[in-house]
């Protein structure tokens, strides 16, 4: 008969652990934003990593961010990698996501490159299942810029501000929410002459017949270049800048991904305090 009492244990938090073993196994790190979704046979995953200006392409854009740890090798000869998902239980609701990335290392082996982290509350992320813990897709290089950013929503308002004082812009676009919102964050952009202003008639369409539209969630704002091309009939989706707040952003809704809403980008100017 078993008398054991391990049952009335509490269950320990496996993520310290796991942290520990991958700091042994790989020397560099970097805070990184991993999107999973369940694919058709494999997982979808979408890492940034913009410290370190590295993204792992698998195809999908949409979707929060748990933020966790990426530790890395080296990424001079990565490109195409393999990857396998495993989950550790914690306490409560939460779980250990640990994903790691593989290259082949001769006709038998494999050699793990990559290894990201992250402590994930299960009632707020949907985790892919495990029988489809795998996948592959590429690790690439994205030239960013950043600025600090302000985030404003007044309460029974619908309309979403994000201000930029260090490169002189600002954007609004309207949720679906009206609760009040007051945020600071980081915002990582390609190409400043992307976000062009669109005040002139309070419009949302660029000079050159392009859309600039928002998807947003608790834990990122992501813009992108809605591009129209007549000849194809197709309006593709071209990410042009990333706004990760300090804090989530609570209650800030979720927006309809087929009808995302257009943003208005306009000069930023320093009120005034006299």
């Amino acid at each position: 008969m078993d008398t054991s009492e391990d049952h009335l244990l509490p269950r320990r938090d496996p993520f310290p652990q796991q942290l520990l073993e991958a700091a042994k196994a790989l020397p560099h790190f970097s805070t990184a934003y991993a999107q999973f979704r369940e694919g058709a046979n494999s997982v979808d995953l979408h890492v940034e990593a913009p410290g370190i200006m590295k993204r792992f392409v698998g195809g999908v854009q949409f979707g929060e961010d748990p933020k966790g740890v990426l530790f890395y090798d080296s990424f001079s000869n990565i490109n195409v990698t393999q990857f396998t998902i495993v989950y550790h239980q914690g306490v409560g609701s939460s779980k250990t996501v640990r994903v790691d990335f593989h290259v082949k290392h001769g006709p038998l082996h494999r050699k793990l490159v990559a290894r990201f982290l992250a402590r994930v509350d299960t009632k707020k992320y949907k985790l892919p299942p495990l029988r489809l813990g795998r996948g592959r897709g590429e690790w690439v290089s994205f030239r960013a810029a950043t600025s600090a950013a302000d985030v404003l929503r007044q309460e029974e308002s619908e309309r979403l501000y994000i201000q930029f004082p260090s490169i002189a812009k600002e954007v609004y676009f309207d949720t679906d929410k009206k609760s009040g919102i007051k945020g600071s964050g980081i915002f990582i952009f390609r190409n400043i002459m992307e976000l062009k202003n669109t005040s002139p008639q309070d419009c949302q369409t660029t000079l050159d017949g392009n859309t600039i539209v928002a998807y947003y969630s608790p834990d990122k704002i992501v813009f992108f270049l809605k591009t129209i091309k007549e000849d194809e009939g197709s309006t593709p989706l071209e990410e042009v800048g990333l706004f990760l707040p300090d804090l989530p952003l609570k209650d800030i809704g979720q927006p309809n991904v087929a009808q995302l809403p257009e943003t208005t980008w306009l000069e930023y100017e320093e009120p005034d305090d006299t």
